[in-house]
Formats: structure tokens, sequence, C-alpha cells
């Protein structure tokens, strides 16, 4: 059970209409401050939604949200100096160079007079951004304006992160870096990151919330989520007369040591669930279930 004090987000009943569509429905969230989530669902799903209306953005139609203790669409300055935040699309201050940008922010969150503050060249350094100090930010490309976004939401080393889609336009190595910033940031930092990424959602966070129609229908660790939501394994194989072929089963054991005991068989692989594995589960499951109740709700 967590207390107030120790919770970065608490969400009761959250309700989101956009005229008679429903975008989020009663959606129930804590979570601890420290931890780092992962927000995954399809397109159109809600994610950025919830994230724009935990970050103060939008004001919710039904329920109660409070960030860092405080309601976010009435969060004071002190409050904002607290949240670091990476759009899914940046368009603002196009026409400001990224040293002016870098320089507005730090002066922003009084770096001088925080202890632990995050320097301006550090972060230069780290997300590679000398190259880019003199260029305007509608110059960047969509990568270069990304790493400048989140070296932008660092720099105060803010309680809280929200993080929309932050790696989009990266590069492999840059991405790598990304990962390697965020997972080694303070533990005490809480990270809310929505993704389409599963491997990223799975080596950056250590909680999955899985969110379909506007509803969280799956949440918990990867490995939870694993165990609870792909009991089978696939093992697949060929042989020069059948070719290709697979089977999904709770327990492969028995087809293991035939195959393996067959001289014909070629290519054997065993692999158990994987988180992708579960996401399609869930996503499938939560569809039929939404089904269900529709024809239900219809007789």
């Amino acid at each position: 059970m967590f207390t107030c004090d120790n919770l970065a987000v608490s969400v009761s009943n959250l309700t989101m209409r956009y005229g008679s569509r429903t975008v989020l429905s009663s959606i129930h969230l804590e979570v601890p401050r420290g931890q780092r989530i992962a927000l995954l669902g399809p397109n159109g799903a809600g994610k950025t939604t919830l994230m724009e209306t935990l970050e103060g953005f939008r004001l919710p139609s039904a329920g109660s949200v409070e960030v860092l203790g405080r309601t976010p669409s009435l969060g004071a300055d002190r409050w904002r100096s607290e949240v670091g935040i990476v759009f899914q699309a940046a368009n603002d201050h196009r026409n400001w160079r990224v040293g002016d940008m870098l320089t507005y922010v730090a002066k922003s969150h009084d770096l001088a007079g925080r202890p632990g503050g995050t320097r301006v060249g550090d972060l230069s350094s780290s997300w590679r951004l000398d190259e880019l100090i003199g260029k305007k930010l509608k110059d960047l490309s969509g990568g270069q304006r990304r790493r400048v976004d989140v070296a932008v939401a660092l720099l105060g080393n803010p309680e809280i992160l929200f993080l929309d889609e932050p790696t989009a336009g990266f590069d492999p190595s840059m991405r790598h870096v990304f990962h390697s910033v965020i997972t080694s940031i303070s533990p005490h930092t809480t990270v809310l990151l929505a993704t389409h990424d599963l491997e990223e959602a799975e080596s950056v966070c250590d909680r999955i919330l899985l969110v379909k129609e506007g509803t969280i229908v799956a949440d918990g660790t990867p490995d939870e989520l694993r165990r609870a939501f792909t009991g089978v394994t696939t093992v697949t194989w060929r042989t020069a007369e059948a070719g290709p072929q697979r089977e999904r089963l709770q327990d492969p054991a028995p087809l293991i040591v035939r195959l393996a005991q067959d001289p014909t068989v070629r290519d054997l692989e065993v692999r158990r669930g994987t988180l992708e594995d579960a996401y399609l589960a869930i996503i499938n499951n939560a569809e039929v279930q939404m089904e269900a109740s529709a024809e239900g709700r219809a007789q």
C-alpha cells in the first residue's frame, strides 16, 4: 500500500471525453516515486491524452489527478520546474538557436541555486549537441530536434519525466545513448514513457501499462506479463519432406525430445513467450472482451 507522500502520480476514475467520444474511461493509477513506467498500446489507444492530462495540458471530464501532490492543471512555477516533458511533436521556438534554448531553460530552472542541477555542457556532450549549438531549431532534422527536446527535459534533474515517443527519429547509436541515460538517472526520478517500441519499454522500464481504447487492460512487470499471457512455447523445425513446421505448446518437452532424436530434423528452434507475444495476446483478448460486452449490451 502506497501513501500519498511516496506517490508521484495518483489517478482516480479519470475519464476524458471529446464531445460524445470517450477517450479515457475510468482510469485508476498509482505510481510510486522513482518507478519507470512504459505506456504501450495501439495508435489512438489514449496514451498521449493520458500523458497530456498528467502534464496539466488537458482537463479531465471526470475523476481526479495528482502529480507530485498537486493537480497538474493548477501547477505553479515551482511544480513546473520539477517536471520534465518530451512531447510527441514539438514546434515551439522554431526561430531560436539551440544554444539559446538550452541557456533559457537552464536559467528558468535556476540551476545555480539547485543542488545537483545538470549542467548544459554535460548534456550537450552526452547528446552530441555541440555541433548544433548555433543552429536554429527550425533547421534541425527530426532526430536532431528530439535530441534537443530530451536534453531540455533533463536539464533541471526533474522529479518526474514524461517521454512521449522520445526516440522517434533516433539512429541506433543515439537510441543506445537514450536508454543508457534513462536507466542511469536518479533512482528518485519517476519516468513515464509512451512508446511503440517493446524492446525499449522492456530495457528502460520496470513496469508496463497496456492501454486499449482508453482503458488500462494490463499492468505489471515485463516478466509478470509474459508469465500471465504467454503460457506457451513455440517450437519450429523443418525436414526435407515436410518443409517448415511450427507447434505452440504449453508443455513442449516431449516434442523437443522426439525432434532432437530425429536425424531428418533441421533448424530446430525453441522460443519461449516474449513481451511481444504477451502484447498481442492482451490486445486480442481485450478486443474479444470488448466485443462480447458490446453484444451483451445490445441484447
